[in-house]
């Protein structure tokens, strides 16, 4: 059993390296036990150093921790003799904490908590639920968060949260009314009401309540694009049956998000009570390295809407206050109005910003694509990059040792027009435009510096993420967006390496729980990616043409992107296989994600009815050696490519 061998290890290392343990050890139940991002859902909730707090079913201390820093006691329930082991021997210098096994814990007592926290197996503590109202104080929470059998991600291809298998919970495919399952929104709900819980607060944590990185609420709902993390089948094998984003997107154009949100998170109180604070939405950016790992809220304050960051670590509260020092340097320097930086004000845990009203710009440029409104997209990337040309003041680059920690030792010509201060991240998510002013605010500046920095590749960044997350698959060309920008295809190619550099500079050191899954070995399977390869070779004589349009390294993976296939004599096309393999060809599991790609089937004159799927973005582990090649195939014909 996990609980046993980490009661060893524990006992065997004062302060084990949990993230190496579990790249070690390359199982979900290590990953599940030990993995610091599993405290996200509950680490956003205020609690105080006078409360008392109740963990139920608190297994081997994941969430434990974060309650011993934030409460002034701690009481933990679990449900074997070998979890309590653990728990006190992983906590065993906390003197705040109390471990109890279940049928050695008594629910009699009245109001003693000011929070319970019921985190996973609600249904098999849902007959507790009424000893939990009782144990509560008056003005107490209870937070339940789970799995939702409705969940999106379940009808894609994933298997059931605890009892596994296809479609179990979907189709309410439960034996035994009691046992691990999951419920729908409404079911949990009802629970709650039947135990006596007047005031329920709904949240929707992302990608599910396991891994959180994001909580939504319905006061602020996901915006259309933002739901693209979705494979996170760690447990078990998946079959990836549609493309949950763009589902996503249609569920929230419907307004039915909230029903097939993958997990939920309820607060539910004993008494209807109008606080002066709610919590909105929050976001965690702890795949960084530990100095950049920060918490981004955005709350109502007596009817007023605030946004904050705070860091996660000790290591990271210079990085937060320095947005402050950020905010001065930029207003002072870009004095035009093309941008107005948001303000900024120091608080004890980090930095406040005030609520910004008005329409995203990637939203603008969202809906005038789908709309097929081609001038006005084009009117608003221009004016971005007039915008970006024409403000912050203006110096010629120079190479310095700042630049170089950050982007690497690259070649840029020393004429390259550079701001007086530096927000590289000035992305079309963090620009919001006013509705009835038509003023251009900056909401977020995180990653701001004082060396020389292109404007062009200020340019490169916002345009090169506008492709993948909402251009990529429609008639609008990555060389057409660069052309835009004014960036020649040497100067993107050089730009790629600097963006690639900085996402090693802030991501060395850290754990990303995203790529753990390539080394756990769970599969992510589709029904069709390509035409049939016996078919196809019986009657294919053409040519096979690919293209890389992205090569690079994100957390530890390799990121591999563009589009193949094969274009028949009769002017058909036809998407290619593609396999990854390392030294001395052996084959490497990688995760395909095929998309259409309109404006490659136009480029080879193909009308055919059906369209093939001939985008690619390929994912998968850097080998140990550095040494990989992609074989791309229709038929009996075959192109390679090798790493650059």
């Amino acid at each position: 059993m996990v609980s046993e061998e980490l009661l060893f290890i524990l006992k065997q290392n004062n302060r084990p390296d949990f993230n190496e343990l579990i790249r070690k050890k390359a199982s979900y139940e290590y990953l599940y036990h030990l993995s610091f991002q599993r405290s996200n859902i509950i680490d956003w909730i205020e609690l105080k150093k006078d409360m008392h707090v109740l963990l139920w079913n608190a297994e081997c201390g994941a969430l434990t921790g974060v309650l011993l820093e934030k409460a002034g006691s701690v009481t933990t329930v679990c449900e074997t003799q070998a979890e309590a082991a653990v728990l006190r021997e992983r906590y065993r210098d906390r003197k705040t904490l109390s471990v109890y096994q279940m049928d050695l814990f008594s629910t009699a007592d009245s109001e003693m908590f000011d929070y319970i926290f019921l985190i996973g197996h609600v249904a098999k503590y849902s007959g507790l639920l009424a000893d939990f109202y009782r144990l509560l104080k008056k003005d107490g929470s209870l937070i339940v968060a789970d799995a939702n059998r409705l969940g999106l991600k379940y009808f894609a291809g994933d298997q059931e949260e605890y009892l596994g298998g296809y479609f179990t919970g979907v189709e309410n495919r439960y034996s035994v009314e009691n046992a691990d399952r999951c419920f729908s929104m409404q079911e949990y709900s009802g629970l709650l009401s039947d135990a006596g819980f007047a005031k329920q607060s709904r949240y929707y944590p992302y990608p599910d309540h396991k891994f959180m990185t994001d909580l939504y609420s319905d006061a602020w709902l996901p915006r259309s694009g933002e739901l693209n993390d979705n494979r996170r089948n760690f447990e078990r094998d998946r079959y990836l049956l549609f493309d949950e984003r763009t589902v996503f997107d249609a569920l929230l154009a419907e307004g039915v998000f909230p029903v097939f949100s993958n997990s939920f998170l309820i607060e539910a109180k004993k008494l209807e009570k109008a606080g002066k604070r709610s919590v909105l939405y929050v976001r965690y950016s702890n795949e960084r390295r530990e100095c950049f790992q920060i918490r981004t809220d955005i709350v109502q304050e007596d009817g007023v809407k605030w946004v904050y960051k705070r860091a996660l670590l000790k290591e990271g509260r210079e990085h937060v206050f320095k947005m402050e020092t950020a905010f001065a340097a930029l207003s002072s320097c870009y004095t035009t109005e093309n941008l107005i930086f948001c303000r900024c004000s120091r608080t004890n845990e980090g930095v406040r910003f005030p609520f910004v009203r008005g329409t995203l710009l990637y939203d603008r440029i969202r809906r005038a694509l789908d709309a097929k409104e081609d001038v006005l997209v084009w009117e608003l990337v221009r004016e971005f990059v007039r915008r970006v040309l024409g403000d912050g003041g203006s110096r010629s680059f120079e190479m310095t040792d700042g630049f170089r920690e950050v982007f690497g030792d690259v070649t840029l010509d020393k004429h390259m027009d550079c701001p007086l201060f530096c927000d590289i991240d000035l992305i079309f998510s963090n620009l919001y435009v006013e509705d009835s002013t038509g003023v251009w605010n900056v909401i977020d500046y995180e990653w701001s510096f004082d060396f020389p920095i292109p404007k062009a590749f200020v340019i490169y960044r916002a345009l090169y993420f506008s492709y993948y997350q909402m251009f990529q698959g429609t008639h609008v060309t990555f060389r057409q967006l660069m052309e835009a920008g004014g960036i020649s295809q040497e100067m993107a190619g050089v730009f790629r390496v600097m963006e690639e550099h900085f996402q090693r500079y802030i991501g060395s050191g850290a754990f990303p729980v995203r790529s753990i899954r390539h080394l756990m070995g769970t599969k992510t399977m589709r029904l069709a990616d390509t035409s049939d390869p016996e078919e196809t070779a019986r009657f294919f004589a053409g040519k096979l043409r690919f293209s890389i349009d992205r090569e690079e390294i994100q957390d530890g993976c390799v990121v591999l992107s563009g589009w193949a296939l094969g274009v028949s004599l009769r002017k058909e096309a036809f998407a290619a296989h593609i396999a990854i393999f390392g030294k001395g060809g052996v084959p490497i599991d990688a995760e395909i994600t095929r998309t259409k790609r309109r404006d490659v089937l136009d480029a080879f004159l193909i009308r055919q009815q059906k369209e093939p799927a001939v985008g690619f973005d390929c994912v998968f582990l850097v080998p140990e050696d550095g040494i990989w090649q992609a074989v791309f195939s229709v038929g009996a014909k075959k192109k390679k490519y090798k790493r650059s």
